[in-house]
């Protein structure tokens, strides 16, 4: 899902008082209006009935009866008046068959009919009292309070349940039911579904690449644009939808790969017995993993903990007539990401505020909290937290709008398939994920929606025991997103160092290789403080310029004296933005 920064800092308050898109149903609402087009890949097509063919852009209303087709290189991703989520992979075909909602009492119907294609669903409100019905030409899938994701062709389904309440699979007479996250059925057509079993490692792999072209890049060419001869290889959709899932794996390159010949069905295929003529032992199967290791590394400790840091991303605006403005997240401050991860009972909480320029726009997320809340806390290293179609508040200026937004937060070690956030860092004293959220005004007279999608943050412990005569030097990676005029968003991993960094003087010396382009210069903190910053650090080459915002980390051993640096970034020129987050370790 997508919010983002502009070439331009005056567009931003103009995009967010002007645009319009989404709105939540009421009784205004025009009922053949069942969502909005949130981020896409390519030329989607829907068709509407009664209606021409179009398009299907950012902010094109989405209606009842739809049919919703995309060839080899489109992706769509579509949000509900109720807040479901349905991420469409490329060759691709389906029809909302029915959308009921009552917004009062958050209840209704949603059914969608799924001919072929890869899809990934996340309930909303509707799924939470009543199961979203999906047909495909084998079988027929109900979700309650989930996500699921599906590979589907005439002759074959495969519906991966991920996380949630349940999902019920039927074809052929029969019924199986998953209740545990990262369960999988096959149901080939005419025959029932398989025996639930969970998914094997990397088994997502192949669906979650068919979702997105995003592409890692660790900034190949340069100039004065960052990478401005690179021919872009991706877009700003994204590997996942936000309202409780955690973002999909890393960024692909190259051509998706086909779902008729993936290699996760491929993986499971063979523990469908339909699919299978050789005689099948029916007794229970024991597929957990035998180690032979006789020393296996220690468990990933599981505490409860605050952590606080910093999130980064382009948040991108969308306007009336799907105009568009995006805009890196900057003017970061300690904090404004926290977290807060609950042991006893396996929860987790955070809350994001995202920043404008010169802090002219402040958005405050909660996720994980109250009635809309989605948490799930496995170990230190993997914890995912999301809030469904919440109460929050826009404040532009001195005046606040009010607003709802879907979000999600999970960490990199939990992302499927791995994530690009903390490459190049050896630092086990920072946490690191992605982030989501779609955010859309609900106040009278103030209409449109920001989306960040796949964005990076970074959290840990602050260092409290600040040495003031020492000198440090620090290196790390970056992790962020870059556009360029006229382009899609890219993911970019990079590097960089603080060198000789004096305490008592507050002040060191930045490098940066980020999306092809170096930067360097002084970074300065009060003497003794906590925290560190420049406004205007210089390209080499070219007009661009990278400013930070970052603070010292302590670790679980040095009883609070610093052990690292992390905070977010921005970087712009002429036709070129990007922002994100850097960690690093003390050398």
């Amino acid at each position: 899902m997508t919010m983002g920064r502009v070439r331009g800092w005056s567009l931003l308050s103009a995009a967010l008082m002007g645009s319009t898109a989404l709105m939540l149903a009421g009784p205004a609402a025009a009922q053949s209006k069942v969502g909005v087009t949130s981020a896409t890949d390519g030329d989607p097509l829907g068709k509407p009935p009664a209606e021409n063919e179009r398009v299907l852009r950012i902010g094109i209303d989405v209606q009842a009866n739809e049919v919703v087709t995309t060839r080899s290189n489109d992706r769509a991703h579509l949000v509900f008046l109720d807040g479901t989520a349905l991420t469409v992979g490329p060759d691709a075909r389906l029809t909302i068959d029915k959308f009921v909602y009552d917004p009062n009492t958050k209840t209704g119907d949603l059914a969608i009919t799924a001919s072929q294609g890869v899809l990934r669903l996340v309930g909303g409100k509707i799924s939470k009292t009543n199961a979203i019905k999906i047909n495909t030409p084998s079988s027929t899938i109900g979700i309650r309070g989930g996500i699921g994701m599906f590979g589907v062709t005439s002759g074959k389904t495969t519906a991966a349940f991920l996380f949630g309440n349940s999902m019920t699979v039927t074809g052929g007479g029969q019924t199986q039911i998953m209740t545990r996250p990262n369960s999988f059925s096959i149901i080939n057509t005419g025959g029932s579904p398989s025996l639930p079993s969970l998914l094997p490692p990397g088994g997502l792999d192949s669906l979650m690449g068919a979702l997105s072209l995003a592409s890692n890049n660790s900034g190949k060419g340069g100039g004065t644009g960052g990478n401005a001869d690179q021919k872009s290889q991706s877009s700003g959709f994204s590997n996942n939808n936000s309202g409780g899932q955690p973002p999909g794996g890393p960024p692909t390159t190259g051509n998706p790969p086909n779902v008729n010949n993936n290699t996760f069905t491929q993986a499971v295929s063979n523990t469908n017995p339909a699919s299978n003529p050789t005689p099948q032992n029916t007794a229970p199967q024991n597929t957990t993993p035998v180690s032979t290791d006789t020393n296996p590394p220690p468990p990933t400790p599981k505490t409860s903990q605050n952590l606080t840091g910093y999130v980064g991303g382009l948040l991108v605006i969308t306007e009336h007539h799907n105009r568009s403005v995006t805009t890196a997240l900057s003017d970061a401050q300690p904090g404004d990401l926290r977290i807060s991860t609950n042991a006893d009972n396996s929860t987790v909480t955070s809350r994001i505020v995202i920043r404008g320029p010169d802090d002219s726009l402040s958005v405050r997320l909660r996720l994980g909290t109250g009635r809309n809340g989605i948490s799930a806390f496995q170990d230190n290293l993997n914890f995912a937290t999301a809030t469904v179609n919440d109460r929050t508040t826009i404040r532009q200026g001195d005046e606040r709008i009010r607003a709802r937004d879907t979000s999600v937060l999970v960490t990199a070690a939990a992302v499927p398939g791995g994530s690009y956030v903390g490459a190049g860092c050896t630092c086990d004293f920072l946490t690191f994920g992605e982030w989501e959220t779609v955010v859309t005004p609900h106040q009278r007279g103030q209409h449109g929606h920001g989306v960040v999608t796949q964005a990076p943050w970074i959290a840990g412990t602050l260092a409290t025991q600040l040495p003031n005569t020492q000198v440090a030097s620090f290196s790390g990676g970056m992790w962020g997103q870059a556009q360029n005029a006229g382009s899609s968003i890219r993911n970019v991993t990079g590097t960089f160092g603080i060198n000789n960094y004096s305490f008592s003087a507050g002040s060191g010396q930045w490098v940066s290789a980020f999306d092809g382009v170096n930067y360097s210069g002084t970074v300065r903190g009060s003497p003794g403080g906590a925290t560190f910053s420049s406004s205007s650090l210089p390209a080499t080459t070219g007009y661009n310029t990278m400013s930070v915002n970052g603070s010292f980390f302590s670790s679980s051993t040095s009883n609070g004296a610093v052990a690292g640096v992390g905070g977010q970034f921005a970087a712009g020129g002429p036709g070129y933005v990007a922002s994100g987050t850097f960690g690093g370790s003390k050398r």
